[in-house]
């Protein structure tokens, strides 16, 4: 079994099976440098610390896509629902 090593200081268990990697193109072995539990943990402590940026990037993603629903009235609504105003 093909094994890598977690480059998270808070992986509990460093060497894990491949299985336990996304992919990831950009990288020369294809897969992601850290384990899916520590990305995940990464992703929801870095959305606490930055909740607008999660609004922003699905304002824009709606535009590019050509779903967008009422401009900046919609940004408002969903800026304060992810703030909590």
């Amino acid at each position: 079994m093909k094994t890598k090593t977690c480059c998270s200081p808070y992986c509990k268990d460093k060497q894990k099976p491949i299985s336990e990697f996304t992919k990831d193109k950009t990288r020369n072995d294809g897969l992601c440098p850290y384990c899916k539990e520590c990305k995940s943990i990464n992703q929801k402590e870095y959305n606490l610390k930055y909740p607008w940026k999660r609004v922003f990037n699905n304002i824009n993603a709606r535009s590019e896509l050509g779903h967008w629903y009422g401009g900046y009235e919609l940004y408002c609504q969903n800026f304060n629902l992810v703030i909590g105003y």
